[in-house]
């Protein structure tokens, strides 16, 4: 049984929506636990309200593998009632974008406010901040300086960008929604005077006193200590 609760994984996790549905293909129950529509209602056996969480949790204690699925919609008290079912059941958190569950591990994804911030350093990696109210409260005297891969509005706002190596010109690693570390290997060299981003820290980090890491092997060891 797959109790998929306070996420949409059509919309946020297709891969894990394939997933699903190819588990439901094969005969596996899936319980969507949600308060407003949901891209795998077509395909549950059943559909509950996130205040109905203990029917979930009888159906989950009746069946032999359980797998819970969460995300940021659900509740602290659905996630509690569902928690009781202890050991029996496999709880997987679906975070939205890649790597996310090391942002979070960091403690790098809980938001912030950049109004009245005079000095701005953002690392948009691949990815293009989509909240334009964002861009707008940045203050118009604060220094910016973007660390991205690709032009966007926030580069255009930018004073300094720092070009960094996108997904394939780089080596390093994933974790996947089960907490996995993956190791993933580069295809191709960066281009112009693009770096990886590990490395873009550790001169900037050199250049303030600091030592973030001389090698991605010396970075990596430090972050995995870390997220122990």
């Amino acid at each position: 049984m797959i109790i998929v609760a306070g996420a949409d994984p059509v919309n946020n996790q297709p891969v894990a929506a394939f997933l699903i549905k190819r588990a439901v293909d094969k005969g596996v129950r899936l319980v969507v636990v949600n308060d407003t529509d949901n891209g795998l209602d077509p395909f549950a056996f059943t559909n509950l309200p996130l205040a109905d969480m203990g029917k979930a949790l009888e159906l989950a204690a009746r069946a032999e593998n359980p797998v819970v699925l969460y995300g940021a919609s659900i509740t602290k008290q659905a996630l509690a009632v569902m928690e009781k079912i202890g050991d029996k059941a496999a709880f997987i958190a679906l975070e939205e974008g890649v790597n996310t569950r090391a942002a979070v591990a960091f403690g790098l994804n809980n938001g912030f406010d950049t109004a009245d911030i005079k000095v701005l350093y953002l690392l948009a990696g691949e990815e293009n901040i989509k909240d334009r109210q964002i861009l707008e409260r940045i203050d118009k005297d604060a220094f910016v300086t973007v660390q991205a891969s690709f032009s966007s509005p926030l580069t255009d706002k930018a004073d300094v960008v720092l070009p960094m190596a996108i997904w394939s010109e780089r080596t390093g690693s994933l974790t996947n929604i089960e907490g996995r570390v993956q190791t993933v290997r580069k295809a191709l060299e960066p281009k112009g005077e693009a770096k990886p981003d590990w490395e873009i820290l550790s001169l900037l980090a050199r250049k303030l006193g600091r030592k973030l890491g001389g090698s991605l092997e010396e970075v990596t060891a430090r972050a995995a200590e870390r997220l122990k």
